[in-house]
């Protein structure tokens, strides 16, 4: 059985005029499910 791999992390936003960009960028993402100063993250990887 091939397993999968997760990154989680948690990011403080620091930066806040960057983040305006970023999140201008993302802005339907972000209007569905809601923007914040901390962020949780998470990737999967297949397995390979």
């Amino acid at each position: 059985m091939a397993r999968k791999g997760y990154w989680v992390a948690i990011v403080d936003i620091d930066h806040q005029e960057g983040y305006k960009d970023y999140i201008a960028l993302n802005r339907h993402a972000f209007e569905k499910y809601g923007a914040g100063r901390c962020r949780t993250l998470w990737a999967l990887f297949p397995s390979s």
